[in-house]
């Protein structure tokens, strides 16, 4: 008997921690889609490739109780019909609604995952992306997934809304696909509201949660309520009070569009021409026949005889952006073709660039840049940013008030290419301040 007891014990001191710590670890991770790469081979060789991709839209997802922190997850499936291992990149760009409603969204971050598909095999593999912290009790995110391959035709993806809830009493959740979520341990936080000051607070007040751990001072009042009392009646249950915690949370803040034709729907209305070096062909023009977007500018030169030139636009803004607690540029660039298989020894070369001249508080001039090109190899890391070639790539930036020096005005904005031969695209171009 003295054994089987020592035996027991022995079993509860193992499971104690995790008795103790079992609930600070809450599995939350929501299933966003699934992607499909097939690759198919003729006389042994690799002659297409095709991608397709199912979201999980659904009604919100509603995160466990205590949690503020989760994933947004994918599965990747590849089927490799070729007698050779075929990669592909798969980049995930995930955005947040500013505020309800609004359709303005702030980047919140860009993850590139290289998987690689076996000759002859189906593979299969979960990818989730970094943590995010669910701010308020309701946030629409944006996810929009791209891959990159080597050959084949290439899909446009649409972008994935799903929109997650803070609950501390259920997790529910409704995919559009029938295959459930997968799930992986995060931290959380507990969170704990403040009871408000109630200086006389009667037995009527008093709900029956809240009565059965406070101390009895007075037995009579439990003594003198009815058995069917009707105070959990008077009294809404959390559940009802949520709505109201909602509305008091979520504040819409104040958004604002520093660039004039951003979208170019007024041609090149706002912005001028920029030039540097000669080509036989050379110019910054609007089209309105590319097949995603119905304005878009487009930047070429050739003919340069070997000699370094840009060719772009920029808008002179002189804007005070001090006001502002969060400032983020957006566009869409398509890197078309570029003749350099390196962003250069001279600052960096890129068949598209956006670049940013700003003043800090003691008037001094900087100049923020962002390259992209398709060529593997980048000089410049603090610059350069390999992206698909001829496929339109969402662009956003990190918080730009958070440079060092921080911005006071914007000067100007560029969008050109520089190089010897380039050709490139670029759209819906968004400079966006948002107050605190």
């Amino acid at each position: 008997m003295l054994k089987k007891r020592m035996f027991y014990l022995l079993i509860f001191i193992f499971c104690l921690p995790v008795l103790s710590f079992g609930e600070d670890v809450i599995p939350t991770t929501i299933f966003s889609g699934k992607i499909c790469t097939k690759w198919k081979t003729s006389c042994n060789l690799p002659c297409s490739m095709n991608t397709t991709i199912s979201s999980a839209e659904g009604t919100p997802i509603v995160l466990l109780k205590n949690s503020i922190f989760f994933k947004f997850g994918l599965i990747w499936r590849g089927e490799n019909e070729t007698r050779v291992s075929q990669k592909c990149t798969i980049i995930i760009h995930v955005e947040k609604e500013a505020y309800p409603d609004s359709d303005k969204w702030i980047p919140l971050f860009e993850k590139f995952v290289n998987v690689m598909s076996r000759q002859g095999e189906i593979n299969e593999e979960f990818i989730a992306t970094k943590d995010i912290l669910q701010e308020k009790p309701e946030v629409k995110y944006r996810i929009i997934v791209q891959t990159t391959m080597p050959f084949g035709r290439r899909v446009k993806h649409s972008p994935t809304y799903i929109t997650v809830r803070l609950a501390p009493w259920v997790y529910s959740t409704a995919t559009a696909t029938s295959i459930p979520p997968v799930f992986v341990a995060t931290a959380t936080i507990p969170i704990v509201l403040p009871l408000p000051d109630e200086p006389n607070i009667t037995a009527e007040q008093i709900s029956p949660e809240i009565k059965e751990v406070l101390p009895e001072e007075n037995p009579s009042i439990e003594e003198e309520l009815p058995a069917s009392s009707t105070i959990s009646e008077t009294n809404p249950q959390p559940e009802e009070l949520l709505p109201a915690v909602e509305e008091t949370v979520t504040l819409e803040k104040e958004t604002h569009s520093l660039l004039t034709n951003g979208d170019f729907a007024s041609g090149l209305s706002a912005w001028e021409l920029v030039k540097t070096g000669r080509g036989k062909e050379m110019y910054a023009r609007l089209i309105t026949n590319d097949d995603t977007y119905p304005f878009a500018v487009e930047i070429k030169r050739s003919g340069s005889l070997y000699i370094k030139g840009e060719m772009g636009i920029k808008q002179v803004l002189n804007k005070d952006v001090s006001r502002y607690a969060q400032l983020f540029l957006k566009a869409e660039a398509k890197i078309i073709h570029s003749s350099l298989r390196s962003d250069g020894n001279q600052g960096g070369a890129y068949p598209i660039s956006i670049r940013i001249d700003y003043l800090d508080v003691n008037n001094e001039t900087y100049i923020w840049q962002q390259g992209f090109m398709y060529a593997p190899k980048i000089n410049y890391l603090q610059i350069g940013m390999q992206i698909p070639q001829d496929i339109w790539y969402p662009y956003s930036t990190i918080n730009l008030m958070e440079l060092d020096p921080k911005p006071l005005v914007i000067k100007e904005i560029r969008l050109s290419g520089s190089g010897w031969r380039f050709y490139s695209r670029i759209a819906n171009v968004e400079l966006i301040g948002i107050l605190p």
